[in-house]
């Protein structure tokens, strides 16, 4: 079994300006100028553990809560930014993600498994957008579970190897990034999207020092 926490304090500056050129290329009026500092601050505590049923099958699950919370510091000005008003916008959230995988041994060589596991990528405040009542003030996380089954073999003296799985990957809220009427970015979170299919790993070692692998 396993214990742990996690904790991250990130710090970034986004500086950004928009000029219009002269022929030469040469800026001659500031149209945007965009400023935003961020905080990102996340702790999480962690578990891990792996119970042996008998020498043949066992069980590991594992959990993980996490808080993040964020901060912009933004300062929009320019005649298509903004006032030049430094504004705050904030956001925090909570996400619990978890892992379950029984494996059942069939002799020395070979494994059978199933996992299903959680994940998630963090949401984050969006810009305020006095212009843009549209824009959330918020985007949420996008969340994974992902299903897989398979088999590993080592079989020839172990000279040979074989992985099969079956796999399925469901994605929610995704995250996406839409502009404004005024060309700034700005993130919502969209629908889901799945991806499933089949995975082939062998490799084989003839002879000493010639090792042969394919996937698919």
């Amino acid at each position: 079994w396993q214990l742990g926490a996690f904790y991250t304090d990130e710090d970034a500056a986004y500086i950004e300006r928009g000029s219009a050129l002269s022929p030469a290329f040469n800026p001659v009026l500031d149209l945007f100028t965009a400023s935003v500092l961020t905080t990102y601050k996340e702790k999480a505590l962690f578990g891990n553990a792996t119970w042996k049923f008998t020498d043949r099958f066992d069980l590991a699950l594992g959990v993980r809560h996490a808080r993040n919370d964020q901060e912009f510091r933004q300062t929009l000005g320019g005649p298509l930014g903004g006032d030049g008003v430094q504004r705050i916008t904030e956001s925090s959230e909570s996400v619990t993600t978890w892992s379950a995988s029984p494996r059942l041994f069939l002799g020395e060589d070979t494994m059978a498994y199933v996992r299903v596991a959680t994940g998630y990528r963090a949401g984050s405040p969006n810009p305020i957008l006095p212009a843009a009542p549209e824009v959330p003030a918020q985007v949420k996380s996008d969340t994974l579970i992902n299903y897989e089954a398979g088999l590993k073999s080592h079989f020839w003296d172990r000279r040979a190897l074989v992985e099969v799985a079956a796999f399925r990957i469901d994605w929610d809220d995704i995250r996406l990034n839409l502009l404004t009427a005024q060309g700034i970015s700005y993130g919502v979170n969209g629908g889901e999207a799945r991806s499933q299919g089949v995975e082939f790993t062998g490799a084989l070692m003839p002879v000493d020092g010639l090792r042969l692998s394919s996937s698919l």
